[in-house]
């Protein structure tokens, strides 16, 4: 018992905790009843178009699109997100969200709701007005650097080697900021990881605690549908991870964490075996709603552009119509999970309720 305390009272600052859904009763209960739930999360692809070119990028094939969502829509997208009590938003790609021209306004329209709000970036494009906005009305930003250096950014992101230097001068103004208006944003160093950049992960992990980020977190690449790039299974690499994660984890202190997805490098390995994966029902897909950059409500940001996957469009219909519809139920029943990708977003939460929903050795009996 001690040993499982323990445990969970050091994941009570994780970010990463893979069981976020327990703090959530209620709504746990109606997914182990089947019953009908609205979406804790709100996913916002604000355009397919991107500054970087990354080798791995999941979301490559929507690239060549220059899909961009209007403001006018996404506004009344949050209106409703508001209306069915969604907690928080999450701005990501797709694409590079400060591509958006009018990225600014539409935060600033979604913290009049006062939305958790949460920011995927790669950094480049900050100035000092977004950091500002940022530092005093968001939860998190976690910049996507996976490199310790120019070079490695260069041939990973494909662009140009000043990036890096730009990334992690905003990332120190952004940490700056944080301290200037004494909030409590959560800023993070995104580290995937395949073979292509294994060598940089001490040095990013020194560079990420200088300019004083609060964690650094490291995953495997596992990519979804049309994209080539799968973190590799050669057993020399994974000696060099661990080899590496050894020395990083003491770099770890009270003001700076090593966030390692740990459950992602294990189940990655049950490549055979479904990936681990008992359940034949995805559950996540109503808490974590997510709308890509033709607007287009998709049943999971796993099938982004994907059609056979679409609920609807928040330029046809609105968002809260889409999500009560039919085609939404009849989309779900389509999944077949030995054919969705690995280790997505929703997997633990799949994991969770299943093992619920199945537990019966004299559960009376506490």
């Amino acid at each position: 018992m001690k040993i499982f305390m323990d445990n969970i009272e050091n994941e009570l600052d994780n970010n990463f905790f893979k069981y976020k859904i327990l703090t959530y009763p209620d709504v746990l209960d109606k997914m182990v009843k089947d019953e009908s739930v609205n979406p804790i999360n709100l996913e916002i692809n604000l355009t397919n178009i991107c500054n970087h070119k990354c080798i791995w990028c999941t979301y490559g094939y929507l690239h060549s699109s220059t899909d961009t969502l209007d403001k006018v829509d996404v506004k009344n997208v949050l209106d409703d997100a508001y209306k069915m009590g969604v907690k928080s938003i999450t701005w990501t790609g797709g694409g590079e969200p400060l591509v958006h021209k009018d990225f600014y306004e539409i935060i600033e329209y979604a913290a009049k709701y006062k939305f958790k709000q949460g920011l995927n970036t790669n950094g480049v494009l900050l100035n000092d007005k977004i950091i500002e906005c940022l530092a005093k009305n968001f939860s998190y930003v976690r910049f996507s650097v996976d490199s310790g250096s120019s070079e490695c950014t260069k041939r990973c992101h494909q662009t140009s080697e000043n990036d890096f230097d730009k990334i992690i001068n905003n990332i120190k103004k952004l940490c700056n900021a944080k301290k200037q208006y004494e909030t409590n944003i959560v800023i993070g160093y995104s580290f995937l990881i395949d073979q292509s950049n294994v060598n940089d992960m001490i040095t990013a992990t020194q560079i990420a605690k200088d300019a004083n980020v609060d964690y650094i977190q490291f995953k495997p690449i596992v990519n979804y549908y049309k994209s080539n790039s799968q973190f590799s299974s050669e057993s020399a690499i994974w000696e060099k991870i661990k080899e590496n994660f050894s020395k990083i984890r003491l770099m770890e202190d009270d003001k700076f964490k090593i966030r390692i997805l740990e459950h992602k490098f294990s189940n990655i390995k049950l490549q055979n075996e479904n990936f681990g994966r008992k359940y034949d029902k995805c559950y996540g897909c109503d808490l974590l709603a997510s709308i890509g950059a033709n607007g287009s409500v998709d049943l999971c940001c796993a099938y982004k552009g994907l059609k056979q996957w679409s609920l609807g469009n928040i330029k046809e219909e609105k968002f809260i119509d889409i999500w009560n519809g039919k085609k939404r139920q009849d989309v779900k029943r389509d999944i077949e999970i030995k054919k969705c990708p690995p280790m997505c977003k929703a997997d633990e939460i799949n994991r969770l309720v299943d093992f619920i929903k199945k537990f019966d050795a004299n559960k009376e009996f506490i």
